[in-house]
């Protein structure tokens, strides 16, 4: 998997959600992002968590 460093924010509850900068690793399609322990589908707005359908930019 290719990995990079990304700023991630939680956009879910507004515009002062928390953040983080930290490595992230993209399937080998590209439209899987994981970080954390937890797997991201990109979209056009942002990024929707697979698990809880949080909107993440």
């Amino acid at each position: 998997m290719q990995s990079k460093i990304m700023y991630i924010e939680n956009k879910s509850k507004g515009h002062h959600g928390l953040a983080w900068i930290g490595f992230a690793e993209f399937s080998k399609s590209g439209q899987t992002v994981y970080f954390d322990g937890k797997a991201f589908d990109l979209q056009h707005i942002g990024i929707i968590t697979k698990e809880s359908s949080a909107v993440f930019k």
